[in-house]
């Protein structure tokens, strides 16, 4: 059903929507406009024409209109800064300060030369992991739970959560874009309901919903230690996360009368703002009383 799924979906996005690269180079400054441009133009003409004293008049208002158009265009700039999101506001920062994009990776030091960086890297992120044993499929067959109605994942539930998908978020390697699952919903939320509900019924997951593309993160800029300065970040697919959160959201009231009151990642309400409110109210009463606090952070880290 997946194999499927994903030959439709690809097949007509390369039917209709195919990729095409597109090479623009535009030599002009990010102020200049039809009109200043043509001013240019005729000033040339009257050059080649010797037309002295009109391309003197033109060369002195094209210089007296660049400094206008400057000045209007950067007050603009920044004027917009003011009323815009976060994430708007460093992008067009860094497009108004020309930034240059560099490796963030170029400093690191390949200990194998027979092996490349990317390789290094690869081999580094999977050691972490190796010594984790590997999931029992059997355990699903002692299973007794009767797969019921109550469990089924309705397509119309489907489509709402597609058509929440965000839209800027890497779509994973998959290649179907976010924007298509959002814009598609109505039409595909039946046969991704199809595949969620077999997925949950069969206790199997697809092995591309398992995959992910790991992007290497340096802790520190800039890096100078695959094993120290680097932390794996994964692009997960966007219908794997999805039906990651139609689970969990089946899960969490079974397991919420569980949790320890001090538990607050994955639950809904709680986020690390808490996590620190309650530690701090914690210490401050133990101090009022005449208590003392004493502190263990502890972290883990693979030999």
């Amino acid at each position: 059903m997946v194999s499927c799924f994903y030959s439709v979906m690809i097949d007509l996005l390369d039917l209709h929507m195919p990729v095409v690269r597109v090479s623009v180079v535009n030599l002009n400054k990010p102020w200049v406009t039809k009109t200043f441009v043509d001013m240019i133009k005729e000033r040339q003409r009257a050059f080649l024409a010797s037309q002295t004293s009109l391309y003197r008049k033109l060369r002195n208002k094209i210089k007296r209109t660049s400094i206008s158009l400057r000045k209007n265009y950067y007050t603009r700039k920044v004027q917009a800064l003011h009323s815009t999101d976060s994430r708007s506001w460093w992008q067009k920062t860094k497009q108004f300060l020309h930034s240059i994009h560099t490796n963030p990776l170029q400093n690191l030091k390949q200990e194998d030369p027979t092996h490349t960086l990317a390789d290094e890297i690869n081999d580094f992120f999977i050691s972490v992991s190796s010594r984790l044993p590997l999931f029992n499929s059997s355990i699903l067959d002692t299973l007794t739970v009767d797969y019921t109605d109550e469990y089924i994942i309705e397509p119309a539930y489907v489509e709402y959560q597609l058509s929440c998908v965000n839209i800027r978020k890497s779509p994973g390697p998959d290649g179907v874009l976010n924007w298509l699952l959002r814009e598609f919903a109505p039409l595909i939320s039946s046969p991704v309901a199809a595949i969620f509900n077999a997925s949950v019924r069969e206790g199997y997951v697809p092995l591309i919903w398992k995959s992910a593309e790991v992007i290497p993160a340096p802790k520190v800029n800039p890096p100078i230690s695959i094993q120290n300065d680097l932390r794996p970040i994964s692009l997960l697919l966007t219908l794997a996360k999805v039906l990651e959160n139609i689970v969990g959201r089946g899960l969490l009231p079974f397991l919420e009368p569980h949790f320890d009151d001090n538990q607050f990642g994955s639950r809904g309400g709680r986020s690390t703002t808490h996590a620190v409110i309650a530690l701090l109210h914690s210490w401050m009463s133990c101090l009022d009383t005449g208590g003392s606090v004493h502190m263990v952070f502890v972290d883990f880290q693979f030999p």
